[in-house]
């Protein structure tokens, strides 16, 4: 049994999938920059793919591996993934829900809080212009925490945590998630909306932790953050196609949106290209101390990466050698 890891987010030997799967499976890796290297007959011979975010999952790929019946995706999002087409040849595709969602969670938050307390634009102030910049008016953003309202869009287990970690610091939270089952509110002691359009009206703060799905590309858009409170922030740490961000820069520049905090961007390979991104590192004024910008990171800890690598090698293990599915997405059982 063959498993290929096409586009490893590490270098070295597998040794963590190793020590999960065993001796009796074979494991091959390449990085990202060696992924067009890999042999026909690798791809032909492949049972599973542990794949990450660059590899693009698709009819062509998939028919280069005749003999693959399971998908793992290193990750919880698989928009990389053409499930469907996997469905219809008997490939299960199987993703990774339970790791990183303490980094994820305490990411967004630190997005939220660099926004709403200034630090990064403090520290910026200071390091730039020394004593010119020992300045508290330049926090542009800066405003009381607990007079603000947490609007969730998406509570699973990353949305989840981030808006516990939001009703810590005492604000406010209300979410929009269809697929939670009714009453979990009342035992959390937040509120439930039954609409997107209720969630952003009136929200301070909008946290997406959402998957990117055809209804959710551009879900918000230029007039869901019109809807939103003056001074309001977008924070964004699930799929960078959710957001407009044609729009968002338009909201910030108008003052109507105070800041955003994103940590994924609609195409990521081309991210120079970004209207809102292009306009912030152009030096646009207006976007100055409003922007925070981070590299697809929220997830990314020695810990998470560690729990990532196991769990994913887990998931084929349970497979390939139990004949168990486990998180699959696509609907396909084992024959």
């Amino acid at each position: 049994m063959k498993i290929l890891i096409p586009d490893a987010q590490f270098t070295g030997a597998p040794d963590i999938e190793a020590e999960v799967l065993g001796f009796s499976v074979e494991i091959l890796v390449a990085t990202p920059d060696r992924t067009n290297e890999i042999a026909a007959e690798t791809w032909a011979s492949a049972d599973v793919i542990i794949c990450y975010h660059h590899l693009q999952v698709d009819e062509r790929l998939l028919d280069k591996a005749p003999l693959l019946r399971q998908i793992v995706r290193a990750g919880v999002g698989y928009d990389n993934v053409d499930a469907r087409a996997a469905a219809a040849r008997g490939i299960a595709v199987c993703n990774v829900p339970d790791y990183g969602t303490l980094e994820v969670a305490d990411h967004a938050i630190a997005l939220m809080l660099s926004l709403a307390r200034g630090t990064a634009c403090y520290a910026g102030s200071v390091f730039e212009r020394g004593q010119a910049g020992w300045d508290y008016g330049v926090g542009r953003t800066v405003r009381r925490l607990r007079e603000m309202t947490f609007a969730a869009l998406g509570l699973g287990p990353i949305g989840l945590a981030a808006a516990m970690r939001a009703k810590a610091f005492g604000m406010k939270v209300v979410f929009h998630d269809p697929f939670v089952a009714t009453g979990l509110e009342a035992s959390l002691g937040i509120e439930r909306v039954t609409s997107f359009e209720a969630l952003v009206d009136n929200a301070d703060v909008l946290n997406i932790c959402a998957a990117l799905t055809p209804q959710t590309r551009h879900l918000v858009n230029a007039d869901a953050l019109s809807r939103m409170a003056g001074g309001a922030f977008v924070i964004n740490t699930s799929r960078g196609g959710i957001v407009d961000t044609s729009a968002l820069l338009e909201a910030i520049r108008t003052g109507h949106i105070a800041g955003a905090g994103l940590d994924v961007l609609p195409d990521e390979d081309d991210i120079e290209r970004d209207p809102l991104v292009a306009a912030w590192r152009a030096g646009d004024s207006a976007l100055a101390g409003r922007v925070l910008v981070t590299p697809h990171a929220a997830w990314y800890s020695p810990s998470s990466t560690r729990d990532l690598r196991r769990k994913s090698a887990e998931v084929a293990r349970d497979f390939l050698l139990q004949g168990t599915v486990r998180n699959c997405v696509n609907g396909v059982r084992p024959k």
